[in-house]
């Protein structure tokens, strides 16, 4: 390939002229075939239509509680948190709107890391590695 051979890119394939007699290769049957369903006018059948048989939808055994595991939750990292709130200041989902951290209050919010500061955290689901952290300081207090 040389550079005086190069094309646009962008250059549009023209599309398939059909049903123009028998000389332009493309004519008669019209590149539909002979004959049946799918060589009809309107012709327009379901993606999952299997020519009477029942679907493959329809066969399978139906799954229960599928939507209960797809829960979205907002996360949000401890150290994003450090740096927007005090110290035992408290932690809910409207402060963390207020300061930006999460966009709204309609999701759950989890927080997750790791941290040596003590929160108040309220209304927010906490991991099970920053629960610990936070009994522990607790354990120390007491």
């Amino acid at each position: 390939m040389r550079i005086d051979e190069l094309k646009p890119f962008d250059k549009k394939k023209s599309s398939k002229r059909v049903g123009r007699g028998i000389g332009s290769g493309k004519g008669k049957t019209s590149t539909r075939g002979m004959s049946g369903q799918k060589s009809r006018s309107g012709f327009n059948l379901s993606w999952n239509f299997e020519g009477g048989q029942s679907t493959l939808g329809s066969r399978l055994p139906k799954r229960r509680g599928i939507g209960s595991c797809l829960r979205k939750y907002q996360s949000l990292n401890i150290k994003l948190v450090e740096s927007k709130f005090t110290e035992k200041e408290e932690i809910n989902p409207e402060a963390l709107v207020l300061k930006g951290l999460i966009k709204n209050t309609k999701l759950p919010v989890k927080i997750f890391g790791q941290t040596d500061k003590v929160y108040i955290i309220k209304n927010c689901r906490v991991t099970k590695s920053l629960l610990q952290l936070v009994k522990a300081e607790d354990a120390k207090k007491a």
